[in-house]
């Protein structure tokens, strides 16, 4: 299944859904205003757009014996809207296996093949972090979650009132617990104010 998504300036909507993409793209292609990118080598289409400013006010496209009205009022943006398609798993089909797609995992979305080994190497380093920073007698604290740049490590040192930012636990810090205990010592001391 994939989902038609509109993708504005302040907000995204998920209009319908349909079987296939060359489905959403028959019904895409009835839609005054509609034009795409395609990536001269391969011949895919990499970017879709409609101009609201071509749609009537009021007008009703007809695909398959479904009716769909559509109006320029239907969108904030009037000059170029993104639109892309968003495939969902339908877990009514048995016996996938591990369903292809992504995880957000905080501000980031991460391949669901990834997921386990992203968050258990995200979790690991944050308590390695945690324990130098523990030996030096400097107290921790996660952060900032559900941001836009995700969630933080901050630290306070005994002397101290305010917290100061160390770093974020983002896709580097991931790749930083890949690396030695050393080097996240070295990471610690560079990133420490």
């Amino acid at each position: 299944m994939y989902i038609l998504t509109i993708g504005e300036t302040e907000r995204e909507i998920h209009w319908m859904c349909f079987d296939s993409l060359e489905a959403g793209r028959q019904f895409l292609s009835l839609l005054p205003g509609y034009g795409c990118e395609l990536n001269e080598e391969s011949g895919n289409i990499e970017r879709e757009w409609l101009r609201p400013s071509e749609f009537p006010d009021y007008g009703e496209i007809d695909f398959r014996g479904n009716k769909m009205p559509v109006s320029r009022f239907m969108f904030q943006d009037q000059e170029k809207v993104e639109v892309y398609f968003r495939e969902i798993p339908n877990l009514s089909v048995e016996k996938q296996g591990l369903i292809d797609g992504v995880t957000s995992v905080d501000a980031y979305s991460i391949p669901n093949e990834e997921t386990r080994d992203y968050i258990s190497t995200r979790e690991n380093t944050f308590k390695v972090v945690k324990s130098i920073l523990a030996e030096r007698g400097i107290e921790t604290e996660r952060a900032f979650h559900g941001s836009e740049d995700g969630e933080a490590i901050l630290y306070k040192r005994p002397e101290e009132t305010d917290w100061h930012f160390l770093g974020h636990m983002d896709p580097a810090f991931v790749e930083l617990g890949k690396e030695s205990e050393e080097r996240i010592r070295e990471w610690v001391e560079e990133s420490l104010l």
